[in-house]
């Protein structure tokens, strides 16, 4: 692995942690989860992609700065993916690490989700379909499950960010 996407993944993984807990220490315990709340913690917690995009995004150019000559699309782009890569092992086991500490959670945001559906006046039947469909991904709202979708969804949107981001950062030599 390039030293340049150990160390950037590294300090990443870690932003988005501190932004993560700052995050779950707003939103309180699971059971004083209220739909406000929530909206907001979602809202916030989109700002994790925008860190990831910016740490891989760095890692690479400082790869470009520490080349000489020319730097190609492959090359970039690996260290891009070896930095999306260190981020998601980060990421997953954080989620995984909260879901094991707050096992409540995925309950309290079903009932906030489910709630706020009878708010805005959707049927009986719309809301149960919608709990059969949740109540058939309760495997995702384990430790494991959580640490497994997080792992693969930030590690292919960290690929998508260096695919895009390796056009620019390649160099002629």
């Amino acid at each position: 692995m390039n030293k340049t996407s150990l160390v950037y993944g590294l300090i990443t993984g870690l932003v988005i942690l501190v932004s993560f807990f700052a995050l779950s220490a707003f939103m309180g315990a699971p059971e004083e989860l209220t739909p406000e709340k929530y909206r907001q913690a979602e809202a916030v917690g989109q700002v994790r992609y925008l860190i990831l995009l910016v740490g891989i995004v760095m890692a690479m150019l400082s790869f470009r700065k520490q080349s000489a000559g020319s730097v190609t699309y492959r090359s970039a782009i690996g260290v891009g993916i070896q930095a999306a890569l260190v981020i998601a092992v980060m990421v997953a086991l954080m989620e995984g690490a909260f879901m094991a500490i707050n096992p409540e959670f995925g309950e309290a945001a079903k009932d906030v989700y489910l709630q706020e559906m009878q708010d805005s006046g959707a049927s009986a039947d719309k809301i149960a379909a919608e709990t059969k469909k949740m109540d058939s991904m309760a495997w995702m709202m384990t430790p494991a499950g959580m640490g497994a979708f997080y792992l693969f969804e930030t590690a292919v949107a960290g690929t998508l960010v260096a695919l895009i981001a390796g056009i620019f950062v390649k160099r002629k030599g």
